[in-house]
């Protein structure tokens, strides 16, 4: 991890590897809104103007860290309603997302956990979401009312469609098999 920083998360170089104390000189980096991050903090390396020990009033460095406490997401989600203190924030864990805000509470809502394999319209789901399959069949599926519904990518079936039989593809989807075409007409296979 280039820089220290919080679990997760890469700081820019020069960002040291642990949190600096607040108001204390530094150096590195130069450039007055970049954050290094880390667990419960965010600091800045800001140009100061005057004063003691600043440049052009004796001082070498005439930067200082300015630091302002961050929210710390707990290990584990919350339960929702939960106290969370004095800082606001977000954690997202899997399945659920997190927000302390104002009221100093907890509201955690369920998140949509896209599953491995896409899923074909009508097929039931928890959280509104989308989920992209691009590597997958190809497609997107949104997950709305409890229940998904997928468009683009491939619809045909490996194997040849038997007539009548419910379909999933768009209007007019035609899928290619020997010497036979099926059509997804008003959600149900029509083959020749």
């Amino acid at each position: 991890m280039s820089g220290g920083g919080a679990a997760g998360m890469m700081n820019a170089p020069g960002c040291p590897a642990t949190a600096p104390t607040d108001m204390t000189a530094c150096t590195t980096p130069t450039n007055n809104f970049t954050q290094c991050v880390y667990s419960g903090s965010r600091c800045r390396c800001t140009t100061q103007q005057g004063g003691p020990g600043m440049a052009g009033a004796g001082g070498a460095s005439g930067r200082e860290w300015a630091c302002t406490e961050t929210l710390v997401c707990p290990a584990t989600a919350p339960m929702d309603g939960a106290a969370c203190g004095m800082l606001t924030g977000q954690c997202a864990y899997t399945g659920t997302n997190c927000t302390c805000g104002n009221s100093h509470n907890w509201r955690c809502t369920e998140t949509l956990t896209c599953p491995a394999t896409k899923p074909v319209t009508g097929d039931a789901c928890t959280a509104n979401g989308t989920c992209n399959y691009q590597n997958n069949g190809g497609g997107t599926c949104f997950c709305a009312n409890n229940e998904f519904t997928c468009i683009g990518g491939n619809m045909c079936p490996a194997m040849k469609p038997t007539v009548g039989s419910a379909c999933t593809g768009n209007v007019n989807t035609s899928c290619a098999y020997g010497q036979s075409d099926c059509n997804c007409l008003n959600q149900k296979w029509a083959c020749n």
